[in-house]
C-alpha cells in the first residue's frame, strides 16, 4: 500500500503532552486516492449536494454511524431533525467507513449571527487567539518571518497550488467560544445528532479528562475568521468526531473545505454543518478565500468510551460503573 508522508494531526491539549508525544502527532496515513484522481478536487453540482439518506440506504447509514461510534445502543431516528436535512457527501464502499455527512439549516441565520457577534467580541480581547492549533502556529511563523515552514511542508506534500492554498498568507484567526453559549445554542442539537440525549457534555482540552457512559468531551470549541487569501494547510483533527458549521455563505471564489483523498470540495453555506471522523483519516484543508471573508465554528469531540469503569462523575463527585 502506498502512503502519504506526514500529515499533521491538529490535536488539542498539546500542553498536556511531552515533546516525544507531540512528535508522535505526526501520522502516516493510507493513500486512498486513485491514480487518476485530480490533485485539485472538483465536483459537479449533483455530487456537491450529496445523496439523501434513503438514496444511500437507511441500513447502510445506520451501519456507518455505528462505525464512528454513534447509535451503538439504539438506532438514531433518521426521520427526526437534524437528520431530516442530512445528505451523505461521502461513504466509502464496501466498508461503510469514512462517512461525511452534511446537515442543512443545522443552525438558523439568527444563531449563526449570534455566534459571529460573540466571536467578534472575543477578537477584541488581548491574547484572544487560541494557541493550541495549526492556525496559530502558522500565524506565528508568518509574523516572525513572512513564511511558514509547517504550512509549506504540509501543502507541498499534497502538491497544492497557490490557487488552492497560499502558504505566505495567514491561517485564519481562531478564538475560543463561550461554553455557556455553546451549551445553549449547539449542544442540544449535537446530542440529537449523536443520538446521545441522555449524556451530558463536558468541555476540556485536558486529555486526562475522558468520555464515559454519562458524558462526552468537547475538546475544541472555537470560531475561525478567514480573510482574503487565508486558509489552512492539510491536517487531520485527532478526535473521535468533528462538527464544522459554516456561519456565513461562502465567497464566490475559494473558501471550500477540501477532503483530499475523497476528491471532495464542500462550499460554505450558512447554517450547514459537516460531521466527519478525522482522528487519523480524512485529511483535509481549508481552501484559500478568494474574496470577502469566511466564518466557521468547529467542535472537536471525544465520545467513544475506551476504558472499563469505574468512572468518576466530575459534576456530582459520584463513582459509578456503567
Amino acid at each position: 500500500m502506498a502512503f502519504v508522508s506526514a500529515v499533521q494531526v491538529d490535536a488539542v491539549g498539546l500542553r498536556d503532552l511531552g515533546a516525544r508525544q507531540v512528535a508522535a502527532q505526526w501520522r502516516v496515513l493510507p493513500k486512498r486516492r486513485a491514480q487518476n484522481a485530480l490533485r485539485v478536487p472538483c465536483m459537479d453540482a449533483a455530487r456537491a449536494s450529496g445523496m439523501s439518506l434513503r438514496e444511500v440506504g437507511i441500513d447502510r447509514v445506520h451501519d456507518a454511524l455505528k462505525r464512528i461510534g454513534l447509535g451503538l445502543n439504539r438506532d438514531i431516528d433518521l426521520d427526526a431533525p437534524p437528520y431530516t436535512n442530512a445528505r451523505v457527501l461521502h461513504l466509502e464502499t464496501p466498508s461503510n467507513a469514512d462517512l461525511i455527512l452534511s446537515f442543512e439549516e443545522f443552525l438558523s441565520p439568527d444563531e449563526c449571527e449570534f455566534i459571529i457577534e460573540e466571536a467578534t467580541r472575543q477578537h477584541d480581547k488581548p491574547g484572544a487567539e487560541a494557541d493550541l492549533y495549526l492556525n496559530y502556529r502558522v500565524n506565528r511563523e508568518l509574523d516572525a518571518g513572512g513564511y511558514s515552514s509547517e504550512a509549506d511542508a504540509l501543502s507541498s506534500d499534497e502538491e497544492l497550488s497557490s490557487a488552492e492554498l497560499e502558504t505566505s498568507a495567514g491561517s485564519g484567526f481562531r478564538v475560543q467560544l463561550n461554553h455557556e453559549l455553546v451549551k445553549q445554542v449547539v449542544v442540544p442539537k449535537l446530542m440529537r445528532l449523536f443520538g446521545m440525549e441522555e449524556r451530558a457534555a463536558d468541555f476540556s482540552e485536558c486529555l486526562s479528562v475522558k468520555p464515559d457512559p454519562r458524558t462526552l468531551v468537547i475538546r475544541d470549541c472555537t470560531c475561525v475568521l478567514y480573510k482574503l487569501a487565508e486558509g489552512v494547510a492539510p491536517h487531520v483533527d485527532g478526535k473521535d468526531a468533528t462538527l464544522l458549521v459554516y456561519l456565513c455563505d461562502g465567497p464566490e471564489q475559494g473558501g471550500h473545505t477540501v477532503f483530499i483523498d475523497q476528491a471532495l470540495s464542500v462550499p460554505p453555506t450558512r447554517g450547514t454543518a459537516l460531521l466527519y471522523m478525522s482522528k487519523t483519516q480524512l485529511p483535509h484543508y481549508s481552501q484559500r478565500v478568494g474574496e470577502g471573508t469566511k466564518w466557521i465554528m468547529q467542535l472537536l469531540i471525544d465520545h467513544r468510551v475506551r476504558h472499563a469503569g469505574p468512572y468518576f462523575d466530575r459534576r456530582t463527585g459520584e463513582v459509578f460503573t456503567n
